[in-house]
């Protein structure tokens, strides 16, 4: 599938949207979609029910396309997981993949140091 603007432009508004999520459909997004786990891996990695990380899936597809949209990219969630699964985790761009992780990885650790 052939992004439906200029390639740089349809990935800087895609980051654009990406980055404006909130943290936990973000991470999903970026580990499944983009970083190509699946639903069972990612809820290892991000320590979630399979569960919860298929509702936040499917929600952020849903934001995503739907933002999408509304800047004049019209992708059916299908042709968008088409495209997004297209590139390779490379191509997430740097400091958004960064600051997700090193937040994910703080989480963690508070919540390991201070169990409920």
């Amino acid at each position: 599938v052939e992004p439906p603007l200029p390639q740089t432009d349809f990935w800087a508004i895609f980051d654009e949207e990406l980055a404006r999520l909130s943290e936990p459909l973000r991470k999903v997004v970026l580990v499944c979609d983009l970083g190509e786990s699946s639903r069972s891996q990612a809820a290892k990695e991000l320590n979630w029910p399979e569960g919860t990380v298929s509702k936040r899936l499917t929600k952020a597809r849903n934001v995503l396309a739907r933002r999408l949209s509304l800047r004049g990219i019209s992708l059916s969630v299908p042709a968008m997981l088409s495209l997004i699964s297209s590139q390779s985790e490379a191509s997430i761009p740097s400091r958004l993949l960064e600051s997700t992780l090193h937040g994910s990885m703080a989480s963690r650790k508070a919540s390991i140091s201070n169990p409920a």
